[in-house]
């Protein structure tokens, strides 16, 4: 047995081409099919499941009977094979600027790109581009074009890519192309395509082009048993080799009649071959055994896929392996698997890497032996060199890049809701986002580290799309140390009100008891627990407010601030069973009712404040505020908010002296909502005004002010104010509409 060290069988995933028709066994009398189809009609398509050979058939069946001379016409063929891709009008320029299509090998000194640049300006001038082009490189009588176009079903993918708009132009202007190319008879210009057949029915996008393809059409035929047998031991003979029958036998069995294994076959071969061959293959045939080693065809594709990528230098070129795969493949909304292909310099902008790393894992994977990426391992790469999955096989066998793909999916949907919902947020017709979608967002982007490059692949709009996640994360995060610092306050202004609360039971029994003893001291004694529960209840009352407004912030819904409210009721009734004429209690207990929209308690406990303590400006205040909110005694309440006033200003209070500013803004602002209330437009829009000159941000009597105007016809002006109020403060306006105002 004599090996021929310069031949291999088997090519494995990539497609056989044009050099290795010797190689190509199992399609006999199917090259003289598409010759036959070429030859009536100029257009031919081939079209075949994913894995059944449509390019190799292209490749190493027709093209060598093309150059054989076995068509009408000659065997001088100058042949423009390339895929559409993203760009399909550019990538026929470029194989037509080759110098086995229309490029001259005496202009090999010149531009090429420049060429290339300038043909595809000339492609885009009409849809008989194509013909013009052939026209003007003149070619001589006996020469003849073929324009493969490989991989046809690219352009319905990348249609719907990117900008999708220039995207589809670009599409019908190069199906244009090629029907006008086909159909005229003044040019030998040919046209063969090869789809995959779960794509035909999209040609319908594309007007003439489902005729075209009808007139056209070669369904590639499943190989039988034999035909099978052939592409397996066939190939071992012309590379000197021998292949056991009975390993044949089970890989056929393996194999059945599903064309999709078909690839996954060949690189189970290729893989006993090399197994085979470095163990001692001149001495004995291919067997059971090496198929067995290098896994059999369930896992052979995998385990030599991870073997490369293991092979890497370390972890960062194994997660830059990742985001190239990544990068190359696709799973479309019906779940059908597709490659991608991608320059280099494309790939490094993705993968945030460099184009030397970039090539040098690609060369890992499409080193001799390894035929999972393109071009082969011959073809030397630079920035501009195209890179491709070498067949879909890959992509559903090798369990790693499953993984990679759905993860990819899952990142792109990710992407794409969060650019539409920015877009949607620049217009103003969404919100920012919160937890749980920006939780998993900035997981997302913290996993996965986008880039502008990654991200315009799927949707324009990176920039902002990141703008509002920022903004998104900002926004939560200032709201939850808001809901943070009110819990906080709850907690401390709990406890504070609790050991106040006791203080005053300890302290007023042993008060009164020291009264009981010692009737000689009594009133002494009673005036100092007096003063003393006056200012302890004030610090509550102050304590209680800070409790019930973080409660709020907390976000605590209202049956807990109702229970909050109810336990400082508990607390004022002990103050005021100690202390009957403790107005400060009852002023307190008064507001904790009017919370609790107990209008007829907070009036009588707030009366009694007032008989208690005439010169308490809040409580008048108090009054007047419940009386407007309530929609109830309102000429009563501006009659109180003008004492409460009126106090101030004589400084005739006692403890509210200290909040001056804080109870006259109130004062007015309460007198306005009574007005507003009693229709008094313009004395309403007044004390709003006294308070906005204090304080230009007081929501409250912004937000009146602009109910205010409207009613008065000015809607412009009064809208802008209540926007400004909400803008403000949001709380402050529902706590307004919770006694009617709106």
């Amino acid at each position: 047995m004599t090996l021929d060290p310069a031949i291999h069988p088997f090519p494995g995933l990539r497609p056989f081409d044009q050099a290795e028709e010797d190689l190509f066994f199992g399609r006999e009398g199917q090259s003289e099919d598409l010759l036959r189809r070429l030859g009536r009609n100029r257009l031919l398509a081939v079209i075949g499941s994913s894995g059944s050979g449509k390019s190799s058939l292209v490749r190493a069946g027709l093209l060598p009977y093309l150059h054989g001379g076995f068509l009408a016409g000659g065997s001088h063929w100058r042949i423009a094979i390339f895929r559409p891709g993203g760009n399909p009008i550019a990538n026929l320029a470029a194989a037509l600027n080759d110098p086995a299509a229309l490029r001259r090998q005496g202009d090999a000194g010149g531009d090429s790109a420049q060429d290339a640049m300038l043909l595809e300006v000339s492609l885009r001038r009409s849809g008989l581009g194509l013909i013009d082009a052939v026209r003007l490189a003149r070619l001589a009588d006996h020469e003849q074009l073929l324009v493969v176009v490989d991989q046809f079903e690219e352009l319905f993918r990348f249609a719907g890519a990117g900008d999708q708009a220039r995207q589809n132009d670009d599409a019908a202007a190069f199906v244009k192309l090629l029907l006008e190319a086909a159909v005229q008879r003044e040019l030998p210009i040919y046209v063969a395509l090869t789809m995959r057949s779960d794509f035909i029915g999209d040609c319908a996008r594309y007007r003439d082009l489902p005729e075209a393809v009808t007139d056209g059409l070669y369904l590639i035929p499943r190989m039988t048993r034999e035909q099978r047998r052939a592409a397996i031991v066939e190939p071992v003979r012309v590379g000197g080799g021998t292949i056991a029958p009975r390993l044949v036998t089970r890989l056929l069995n393996e194999v059945g009649d599903d064309p999709d294994q078909l690839p996954i076959l060949q690189h189970a071969l290729m893989r006993c071959w090399d197994y085979w061959a470095a163990h001692g293959g001149d001495k004995r045939a291919i067997d059971v055994d090496d198929y067995l080693a290098i896994g059999r065809m369930a896992q052979a594709l995998s385990l030599h896929a991870d073997e490369a990528f293991n092979g890497l230098p370390d972890d960062r070129f194994r997660a830059i392996a990742r985001r190239i795969f990544q990068a190359l493949t696709e799973k479309g909304g019906d779940n059908r698997e597709t490659r991608r292909p991608s320059t280099v310099a494309t790939l490094a902008a993705v993968a945030n890497a460099s184009v030397e790393d970039i090539i040098q894992i690609v060369e890992a994977f499409r080193q001799p032996g390894r035929s999972f990426l393109m071009p082969p391992p011959e073809v030397p790469l630079d920035a501009a060199s195209l890179i491709d999955i070498s067949h879909e096989s890959l992509i559903r066998n090798w369990e790693r890049l499953r993984q990679w793909v759905d993860e990819e999916t899952e990142s792109v949907k990710i992407y794409r809701r969060l650019a539409e919902t920015a877009a949607l947020h620049a217009r103003g017709t969404a919100g920012l986002w919160d937890d749980p979608d920006l939780a998993h967002a900035l997981q997302w982007r913290e996993r996965e580290q986008p880039s502008t490059a990654w991200a315009e692949r799927y949707h324009p709009g990176f920039a902002p799309a990141m703008a509002f996640l920022d903004e998104s994360r900002r926004a939560r995060d200032a709201r939850q140390r808001r809901q943070e610092l009110g819990r906080r306050r709850v907690q401390i202004a709990s406890i504070a009100i609790a050991a106040v609360l006791g203080l005053f039971a300890v302290t007023a029994g042993l008060q009164w008891r020291s009264a009981r003893q010692a009737l000689a001291v009594a009133a002494q004694e009673r005036d100092r627990a007096r003063a003393g529960l006056d200012t302890a209840t004030n610090v509550a009352r102050r304590l209680m407010g800070d409790v019930w407004e973080g409660a709020r912030i907390a976000g605590l819904p209202a049956k807990s601030l109702d229970e909050l409210t109810h336990h400082a009721i508990e607390g004022y009734d002990q103050v005021i069973r100690m202390d009957p004429t403790n107005a400060i209690a009852y002023n307190a207990r008064g507001v904790a009712y009017f919370r609790l929209l107990d209008f007829d308690h907070a009036f009588a406990d707030i009366g009694h404040a007032i008989a208690l303590n005439p010169r308490a400006s809040r409580a008048y205040n108090n009054r007047c505020f419940f009386a407007a909110m309530a929609n109830r005694q309102l000429e009563q309440a501006v009659a109180d908010c003008d004492e409460a006033l009126r106090l101030l200003q004589n400084g005739a209070t006692d403890l509210d002296r200290s909040n001056y500013v804080n109870i006259q803004e109130a004062a007015l602002d309460s007198r306005g909502y009574a007005n507003l209330r009693l229709g008094r437009l313009d004395a309403a829009i007044a004390d709003f005004n006294s308070v906005l000159k204090i304080d230009p941000k007081y929501a409250s009597s912004l937000y009146g002010r602009g109910l205010a105007e409207v009613q008065k016809g000015d809607k412009t002006g009064g809208q802008a104010d209540v926007a400004a109020a909400k803008a403000i403060s949001s709380d402050t306006i529902d706590d307004l509409g919770r006694y009617g105002i709106k």
